[in-house]
């Protein structure tokens, strides 16, 4: 898995970019056998890694926006 990795600031931009591309790709959702516009809020919770920036999990097929960084897999937060 690739990770995007920046300071908070553009983690969380880049956290907004990637829900919203996640809600076009998947605008509905399955919820108690009916269809539902997709309730997903963001698309990661920011983990803090261990240089002391900001990581979430890259969205497929998307670039990594301006201020981040796209990184192999591994385990985010140095654990």
């Amino acid at each position: 898995m690739s990770y995007w990795t920046g300071s908070e600031a553009a983690i969380a931009a880049a956290n907004a970019a990637a829900w919203a591309a996640y809600i076009a790709d998947y605008p509905t959702a399955e919820q108690g056998g009916e269809t539902v516009a997709n309730p997903t809020t963001a698309w990661a919770i920011p983990a803090p890694t261990a240089a002391g920036d900001w990581a979430i999990p890259a969205y497929p097929g998307m670039a990594a926006p301006d201020g981040c960084t796209e990184v192999g897999g591994g385990r985010v937060g140095g654990g």
